[in-house]
């Protein structure tokens, strides 16, 4: 029981967390972007305006394989760290996340976690990146914050805290 009740504050938690993470990046509009039709989704890097420096827009299906690959306990800590930024004070917190949502997984609390697009251009080094969750049959809706970092978008650090807040994970790398 205290699994489900883990896996239902993740769920609630993880729009929460990413709406904030999102709402700290620009000041400007809060709410969360949603779309039904996946003719609406950018399937591409953005025509045109996008600077040279940065790594290409990614697909939503490169973001969903990132996002999966980060969330999946087998994949060894040091290769899911080449996909996060700013976790240097604890390496092992993206693993921590992961056997949680793994967890959850197993008990079928979690149905689905997955980018949904649309993937807009990116705010300088910051790509906002609209996704949803599937916990106790409710879904949830939010944006995770990725920044360039080495030619590779990674998921802000911010994001992760957030979730390690929402799940009750204390860490160095989330100040307080």
């Amino acid at each position: 029981m205290k699994l489900r009740k883990t896996a239902a504050a993740l769920g609630a938690g993880a729009a929460i967390a990413l709406t904030l993470t999102a709402c700290g990046s620009d000041g400007g509009d809060t709410t969360t972007p949603t779309t039904t039709a996946a003719a609406e989704q950018t399937t591409g890097a953005a025509d045109g305006a996008q600077d040279s420096a940065l790594p290409p827009t990614p697909t939503v299906e490169e973001l969903n394989a990132q996002l999966q690959t980060a969330l999946d306990p087998a994949v060894p800590v040091e290769q899911k760290q080449d996909l996060v930024t700013g976790l240097e004070a604890d390496p092992q917190l993206i693993q921590t996340l992961s056997d949680k949502v793994e967890a959850a997984k197993a008990d079928g609390s979690l149905k689905d976690i997955a980018v949904v697009g649309p993937i807009l251009p990116p705010n300088g080094d910051v790509l906002s990146v609209p996704f949803s969750a599937n916990f106790d049959g409710q879904t949830n809706t939010g944006e995770a914050t990725l920044i360039a970092v080495d030619g590779q978008w990674r998921l802000d650090g911010n994001f992760v805290c957030g979730l390690a807040t929402v799940v009750g994970v204390q860490s160095p790398a989330c100040p307080a």
